[in-house]
């Protein structure tokens, strides 16, 4: 699960995923290393 920094979406997913017990990986990303990864 991709995950935007201070997203509330992100969160309720995450914890339903948690509460269900599913197994997942969490990759966190900021808008600026969007911006940086755009920019190269």
């Amino acid at each position: 699960m991709f995950s935007h920094q201070g997203s509330p979406f992100c969160k309720l997913a995450r914890e339903a995923l948690v509460e269900l017990e599913l197994p997942h990986l969490l990759h966190r990303y900021s808008t600026l290393e969007t911006s940086q990864r755009i920019c190269k």
